[in-house]
C-alpha cells in the first residue's frame, strides 16, 4: 500500500506527518546520545560497574520523572507544554555531559538526563492516543517512524564516532531537539481546559487507577518482560564490548534491532485487527525468550546481532499492547499519568534492577548467566499477560 493511500485511509495527513516527525527526531536524540553513553564512559576511563551505576541512577531518575512529568500533564491538563519543557532541560543534561569532569558530575548530569529522557516516550504517545479521540490516526505507522530515525542514525552516529570521535553525539542531540521543538510547537495541544484539576480529584483517580487488580498485575508483568529489554538497550555497549566489538559494530547492531520493528509498526493496524491481545502478548514474550537466548550464546557480534533481531519483532507487537491496555484501564483524568507509570516499570524499575545487577553479573558471570536470568523473566511475564488478558480482555 502506498504512503498517500495509507495516510488517506488511516487518518489526518497532516497531524499524522507532524507526529510521525515528533517520533523520528525524539527517538534519534535518544539513539544520539544515551544508547552510546556506555562506551562514551568507558572511552573516558570509567569502569563498566560504573557504567552500570550511572546507568542505574539515570533509570532511578527516570522513574520520579515519570511520576512528575506525568502528573504534571494531567493536573495542567496540557501536554503539549510539559514535552516543550522537558526537551528543553534534556538539551542542557546533554550538553554538560561533553567534558565528565569527574564521577559525581557524570552521575548528576546523567540523573537528570534520565529524569528529563526517560518518561517523554510515554508523553508523546499519550498525545498521540488523546488526539486519537476525535482524529483517526493509526498510532503504530506514527510509532514506526521512530523505530526508522533510531535505526538510521543508530548506525550513522555509530559510524560517525569512529571516524570523528564521541563529539559528535552533542551535534546529532542537539540538531534533533532543535527540530524537535519547533515541530511540537506546530502541533495543537490535547488538554481539556486551561483550569486543570484539581489535586482532589487527581488523587481519587489515582486511588482507583491503583486499587485495579487486573493493572497491578499488568504492571508486574511489565517489570518482569522489561528487565530483559532494558538489560539489552542499557547494557548492549557492554555485550558488544565483552564479545570484541567497537562503536561501528554497536551502531549496526542498533540499526538491526530497530529496522525488524518496521513492517509490524506499519502493519499494525492489521496485525491487532486481526489478533487478539492475548496472542499479541504470547508472541512477544516467545520472541524475547529467543533473543536472551541466542545473546546468552553468543560468542561474536554477528550472534548478538541475529539476537537482538527478535528484540524488534517482540517490542514492536509488545507496544502498542502495552499503550492500548494502558490507556482502556485507567480513568480518563489519568491516562497520562497510566502511561507514563507503566514506563515507569517497564522501563524504569526494570532497568534500573537489569542495569545495577546486569553490568556486575557481565562482569562477574558473564553474558550468557545474565540473559538466561532475563529468559526466565521473559517466561514469568507471559503467563502474568496471558491471565490478565484471559477474561474481560480490553479490544483493541
Amino acid at each position: 500500500m502506498r504512503y498517500g493511500q495509507f495516510i488517506k485511509e488511516h487518518g489526518d495527513k497532516k497531524l499524522t506527518l507532524k507526529f510521525s516527525i515528533l517520533q523520528f527526531t525524539f527517538w534519534s536524540t535518544w539513539c544520539s546520545f544515551f544508547s552510546f553513553a556506555g562506551m562514551y564512559f568507558i572511552h573516558s576511563g570509567y569502569s563498566y560497574s560504573f557504567v552500570g551505576a550511572a546507568m542505574s541512577v539515570a533509570i532511578c531518575c527516570g522513574i520520579a520523572g515519570q511520576v512528575f512529568w506525568g502528573f504534571l500533564c494531567d493536573k495542567l491538563q496540557s501536554i503539549k507544554k510539559v514535552f516543550i519543557l522537558a526537551n528543553i532541560l534534556l538539551l542542557a543534561a546533554i550538553l554538560a555531559l561533553a567534558d565528565p569532569r569527574s564521577p559525581y558530575s557524570v552521575l548528576i548530569f546523567i540523573g537528570f538526563l534520565g529524569f528529563c529522557q526517560t518518561p517523554q516516550p510515554a508523553v508523546l504517545d499519550s498525545w498521540i492516543l488523546k488526539k486519537n479521540v476525535n482524529t483517526p490516526l493509526n498510532y503504530g505507522f506514527i510509532r514506526m517512524w521512530a523505530s526508522i530515525g533510531f535505526s538510521c542514525f543508530g548506525w550513522i552516529i555509530g559510524i560517525s564516532i569512529e571516524g570523528a570521535g564521541y563529539g559528535v553525539m552533542f551535534v546529532f542531540a542537539a540538531a534533533f531537539v532543535a527540530v524537535t521543538l519547533a515541530v511540537s510547537l506546530l502541533v495543537s495541544d490535547c488538554g481539556g481546559g486551561g483550569e486543570g484539576i484539581r489535586l482532589g480529584d487527581l488523587r481519587l483517580s489515582y486511588g482507583r487507577l491503583i486499587k485495579n487488580r487486573r493493572y497491578l498485575l499488568f504492571l508486574a508483568a511489565c517489570f518482569l518482560i522489561g528487565f530483559g529489554n532494558q538489560a539489552t538497550d542499557n547494557l548492549l555497549s557492554l555485550v558488544v564490548s565483552e564479545v570484541g566489538g567497537g562503536s561501528g559494530d554497536l551502531g549496526m547492531i542498533i540499526f538491526l534491532s530497530a529496522i525488524t520493528e518496521l513492517p509490524f509498526f506499519f502493519y499494525s493496524a492489521r496485525i491487532f485487527s486481526r489478533f487478539s491481545p492475548r496472542q499479541c502478548f504470547w508472541f512477544s514474550c516467545c520472541a524475547y525468550v529467543l533473543e536472551y537466548t541466542i545473546i546468552a550464546l553468543a560468542h561474536s557480534t554477528t550472534m548478538v546481532a541475529v539476537g537482538v533481531l527478535f528484540q524488534g519483532i517482540g517490542f514492536s507487537v509488545l507496544l502498542p499492547n502495552l499503550r492500548t491496555f494502558a490507556h482502556d484501564n485507567s480513568p480518563e483524568q489519568m491516562r497520562t499519568s497510566a502511561q507514563t507509570l507503566t514506563d515507569a516499570v517497564f522501563a524504569g524499575l526494570a532497568g534500573m534492577a537489569s542495569s545495577a545487577f546486569g553490568a556486575v553479573i557481565i562482569e562477574r558471570a558473564g553474558v550468557g548467566v545474565m540473559f538466561g536470568l532475563c529468559a526466565g523473566a521473559a517466561i514469568l511475564a507471559m503467563a502474568l499477560f496471558l491471565k490478565v488478558t484471559k477474561a474481560g480482555a480490553v479490544s483493541h
